[in-house]
């Protein structure tokens, strides 16, 4: 199956336990080989047009592309093709639509453990929306 795997997509909110899915990426395209592409989604403040949010939103993206390049830079030295995006709007929404849109054979992302007697708060969360929406393969990671 890893031989089929080509495009891989890794969401990224730059939390420590990003890493487990970045290692992922790096294992399986080291294998398969695919390409990567690491994924960025800033949701939008919800208020009329404001310079002041624009501003803030912009510096927010701005900080977002340093960290996907020094994220990218890691799968560069290994020879692994990768390269980023850094969108704007709902997560769940912009990375079902990337995936569709750029022929993503898997998704990696991490997750959260489902804590006993509470299942359904787990259905909330952005890794089980991505994986019951998803028309690709999504691994997450716990």
């Amino acid at each position: 199956m890893l031989d089929q795997l080509q495009h891989l997509l890794v969401p990224l909110n730059f939390a420590d336990s990003n890493e487990i899915a970045i290692e992922a990426a790096i294992e399986i395209a080291s294998t398969a080989p695919a390409r990567v592409t690491l994924l960025h989604v800033i949701e939008p403040i919800d208020v009329a047009e404001d310079s002041e949010v624009q501003d803030f939103t912009e510096q927010l993206r701005s900080q977002a592309d340093e960290q996907l390049l020094a994220r990218e830079k890691r799968f560069s030295d290994l020879d692994i093709t990768v390269t980023s995006e850094n969108l704007i709007g709902s997560r769940a929404t912009e990375i079902i639509r990337f995936a569709n849109s750029n022929e993503v054979d898997m998704i990696i992302l991490n997750s959260h453990r489902i804590q006993n007697g509470q299942p359904e708060n787990a259905l909330g969360k952005l890794s089980y929306q991505v994986a019951a929406l998803a028309s690709c393969a999504v691994l997450l990671l716990k």
